[in-house]
């Protein structure tokens, strides 16, 4: 970020340092940390979903916000990935949740003529990349898809 660090370790942990007022470290703490300090509400925090510790696998900071990407479970059929992010006045990293309607062809034809179905599902979406600027953030799925959120 502009006035804080992130860094990643060969763990997945998310450690930080530098400024905190808009709570762009992830630490209950508003003022500044010079010693660097890990993200604990990623391992196990009842703030956090599942309360099981997650894997960090990418990071990106701006000016007033860090995001993270962490390993997708392989307890169930798929492994996808998910993205946390805090700052802009809020400490607590809060899971990202993409949109996932789309409409899909089924390939199946009506009638005698060549109209396909079209049909609302639901898509995986598998965050592998992440960018943080001031007022947005963007992720990258492994489908090639780019979501954008912020202001």
């Amino acid at each position: 970020g502009e006035k804080h660090s992130v860094a990643l370790s060969r763990k997945g942990e998310i450690y930080v340092w530098g400024d905190n007022t808009s709570g762009q470290l992830g630490v209950p703490r508003r003022s500044g940390i010079q010693k660097v300090q890990r993200v604990e509400a990623l391992w196990g925090s009842s703030t956090m979903q599942g309360n099981h510790p997650k894997i960090a696998i990418a990071v990106a900071a701006a000016e007033q916000s860090t995001a993270v990407i962490t390993a997708g479970s392989t307890g169930g059929l798929t492994h996808v990935n998910s993205v946390y992010e805090w700052g802009h006045g809020n400490h607590v990293p809060i899971r990202v949740h993409f949109e996932t309607a789309c409409n899909v062809e089924n390939g199946k034809s009506a009638n005698k003529g060549n109209i396909s179905l079209v049909t609302s599902s639901k898509r995986v979406v598998n965050p592998v990349a992440i960018a943080c600027a001031r007022y947005h953030n963007a992720a990258l799925t492994s489908d090639g898809m780019v979501y954008t959120w912020g202001f």
